[in-house]
């Protein structure tokens, strides 16, 4: 089944967002039953409760005095360019508003109108499935199996046509849809590089592979999250093998505040460190940065050795003790 809902693809998506092609697939759609009375629809029962919304595209009393206008704009096909448009123009809506608070790092004020519209004209917006619900509402992939399974055929085509190098999936129930029948994709591969709290949405990080290669993302602003922190303490003890409280919590914080390293959760497996750039001076300041914080421990003066620190970051930088060396001087050169 081809989608329903037209995607909102952003005038700059091409560009992307931070240089990478950037899809956020939401949930649904509702309409709740109380608003369409009050246009007298008399078609509620089998656009929203039967889920045949397509069947009436042209007959939504709530947009019948404007369908003629504006070369066809006001149709229910179009609810997710009307919904970003109607956001970026002003309205409040709290789940863009976290979103867009969360993809861009603004924090501690109001986002403008010209801040909504130049992210949300990066990137590409479509909610998932292809009918309306009548309300807002939690649900998981098993108990709307049938219904998430029948609009991945939809999700297809969204990919084909817009080729993202990233994708952000909203809940839980839509992320496990997706990669349930990922196998139907053919040679295009998702990774999941990641789990957000934002606001009170789920928000899964999806990298897409189109030729057997992911593409590297960059890190975004905000990726400082306390989800992410409890992650890399969990690495430490899970995969690295520390009890040591208060040494977790040193190096823990060493990795949270790198801007080149994250933090990947793949299928509900243990995390796992990624490193984005594995030769650079900021690995190697890093890799020195992490043992000086196991040489200060007091009860863990001999753990965690230069080799042990590049096999936790997947680098393997040779003479990185002179490498070390090297980046201090020229550090304490360009202070005098």
């Amino acid at each position: 089944m081809r989608y329903f809902f037209k995607p909102r693809k952003g005038n700059r998506y091409s560009e992307g967002f931070n240089g990478v092609k950037t899809l956020v697939v939401g949930a649904y759609h509702f309409c709740w039953e109380a608003h369409a009375r009050n246009y007298e629809c008399k078609y509620y029962d089998k656009c929203v409760r039967e889920g045949r919304s397509r069947e009436f595209d042209d007959l939504c009393p709530i947009y019948k005095d404007r369908m003629d206008l504006y070369d066809g704009y006001y149709r229910i096909s179009n609810s997710n360019i009307i919904e970003i448009d109607s956001y970026t123009e002003g309205e409040r809506c709290p789940s863009y508003g976290d979103f867009t608070h969360f993809m861009t790092g603004i924090r501690g004020r109001i986002i403008t109108q010209n801040e909504r519209l130049d992210f949300w004209n990066s990137v590409a917006f479509y909610n998932y499935i292809q009918h309306f619900l009548p309300e807002a509402e939690d649900f998981s992939y098993q108990e709307r199996k049938s219904v998430l399974d029948a609009d991945f055929p939809a999700f297809m085509q969204v990919l084909e046509e817009l080729e993202p190098d990233v994708i952000y999936i909203w809940t839980d129930a839509v992320k496990d849809a997706v990669f349930s029948n990922a196998h139907r994709l053919g040679g295009t591969r998702l990774k999941l590089m990641g789990n957000h709290s934002v606001g009170s949405m789920s928000v899964w990080e999806v990298a897409v592979s189109y030729d057997g290669r992911f593409p590297i993302l960059p890190a975004l602003q905000n990726r400082k999250k306390r989800v992410r922190y409890v992650w890399y303490r969990k690495f430490l003890m899970e995969q690295m093998k520390l009890t040591e409280a208060g040494l977790i919590d040193r190096i823990a914080a060493v990795l949270y505040n790198a801007t080149d390293i994250i933090c990947v959760m793949e299928n509900g497996l243990a995390p796992r460190i990624e490193c984005r750039d594995r030769n650079s001076d900021r690995t190697v300041g890093l890799i020195y940065e992490i043992r000086q914080a196991v040489r200060h421990y007091a009860f863990n003066k001999n753990r965690l050795t230069y080799k042990d620190i590049q096999d936790m970051l997947h680098t393997d930088i040779p003479n990185i003790e002179k490498r070390i060396s090297d980046l201090n001087l020229k550090h304490r050169r360009r202070r005098d």
